[in-house]
């Protein structure tokens, strides 16, 4: 510090001024990249989570609806199942096209199990669907009623349960990008705090 104490009041006070230039540039530079990073954060809550639960909780209920559908069915007139068919397929469209958005998000691994396991279960249910179909036109009431209450209701089942645990792992996800995203504002806070005082 000598050499300091050599400058004259001028050099000392352009020292002083610099050096505390410098220390807020650094203070700020590193608040900016926390600001951008809760942004990016932020970001990825909602394109990642939020759109992706929505996109999920939709072609769920969707497919619910659906299910329900197939499980009145034997109870209808033969006149009837083809408008019934109609507006089932309407309720399939709209579940896969929900699904297809959320699968086209950033995926774990884990949801891409799931996500398969999904369309394999789906593949089957339709096939059984068309089965019942084909029962209930051809008069075969007591083997349509045996399929839907059998086969039909555990590939449901089967399905229902995965878009639980893929619901269930985007909870989890969302909770964590949320607590990710509240350590860096409170890491911003108290940079704030650390620098006012």
């Amino acid at each position: 510090m000598k050499w300091f104490n050599k400058l004259n009041l001028g050099a000392k006070l352009l020292t002083t001024f610099i050096s505390l230039a410098l220390i807020t540039a650094a203070v700020g530079i590193y608040g900016l990249q926390n600001i951008v990073r809760v942004g990016h954060l932020m970001g990825d809550m909602y394109s990642n989570n939020l759109v992706a639960i929505d996109n999920l909780s939709n072609s769920y209920s969707r497919f619910l609806v659906y299910t329900r559908a197939v499980t009145r069915l034997p109870s209808q007139l033969p006149e009837d199942i083809k408008t019934t068919q109609e507006r089932m397929q309407t309720h399939w469209t709209n579940s896969q096209e929900s699904f297809d958005r959320y699968s086209q998000t950033d995926l774990s691994q884990e949801e891409k199990e799931q996500v398969a396991k999904i369309k394999d279960a789906k593949t089957r249910y339709l096939a059984l669907v068309d089965q019942l179909v084909g029962l209930l036109l051809a008069s075969k009431k007591n083997e349509a009623s045996e399929l839907s209450d059998n086969d039909l209701r555990f590939a449901s089942y089967e399905i229902e349960e995965a878009y639980a645990a893929l619901i269930e792992n985007n909870n989890q996800q969302g909770a964590s990008a949320d607590k990710a995203g509240k350590a860096s504002v409170s890491e911003i806070n108290n940079l704030g705090i650390f620098t006012s005082t």
